[in-house]
């Protein structure tokens, strides 16, 4: 296994002009080969999955087959004699790495921390993580923090707002959750999950121009997240 190989790539020029050796293009899942991979390896194992545990997969498994493959195996492994796989299952099995960088990225763009958030994509990019699950886990970061700034305004002080969560904030970022959530305007909070969502769309039609995309939604939150700091 080579890693991606442009068409003028020496090595892959060597086998593919080698009359005792192979070059097999392999390429990237998107949400459908993930879901046929999916439902493939519970028929083989005889396994049921539920719709939660299903999109939970297809939101934290990454965009390389092989590493996806082994994911599963160990879900099947995890979930031994039962019969169906539960989003808990899901949980505790796949997407710790991915979606540890996912939340890092997403709390570094509601903080104005553009710095932190490229690095953050440049890692879910070599962790076959694609920008799509990138822009989807950056919007359920904003949709906590819009139900909190809701609650508060119902009437709710922020460390009631917060634990209403769930889940529940992991501790490690709650003082800056906090901090976030005071910080932002649901107006601007809003109009920062519209770019995302409109993100995501433009990325699922030019789907070549999808690390551009991304990049520059998310340096447009994490400028305006950086100016609501500043005052």
């Amino acid at each position: 296994e080579a890693g991606i190989l442009p068409p003028r790539s020496p090595l892959r020029h060597l086998f593919e002009e080698n009359d005792e050796a192979v070059a097999a293009g392999c390429y990237l899942d998107d949400d459908r080969a993930l879901e046929n991979l999916i439902h493939e390896t519970c028929d083989t194992y005889n396994l049921t999955i539920t719709p939660d545990a299903k999109r939970y997969l297809i939101d934290n498994l990454g965009s390389n087959r092989l590493v996806s493959r082994r994911e599963l195996e160990k879900l099947v492994l995890y979930v031994g004699t039962s019969q169906q796989i539960t989003e808990v299952d899901a949980a505790a099995i796949v997407g710790d790495n991915g979606e540890n960088t996912i939340n890092i990225l997403a709390v570094a763009i509601a903080d104005g921390n553009s710095q932190q958030a490229i690095r953050s994509l440049i890692r879910l990019r070599l962790e076959g993580i694609s920008e799509t699950q990138a822009l989807r886990g950056t919007l359920r970061h904003l949709h906590k923090l819009h139900a909190v700034v809701a609650f508060i305004a119902a009437g709710e002080n922020i460390t009631q707002a917060v634990r209403r969560l769930r889940p529940p904030v992991h501790f490690s970022i709650r003082d800056t959750f906090h901090k976030q959530a005071a910080a932002w305007p649901p107006r601007k909070l809003q109009r920062a999950m519209n770019i995302l969502l409109d993100a995501e769309d433009t990325c699922k039609r030019q789907g070549r121009l999808a690390p551009l995309i991304t990049l520059m939604a998310v340096l447009r939150i994490a400028h305006a997240a950086q100016r609501l700091k500043s005052g």
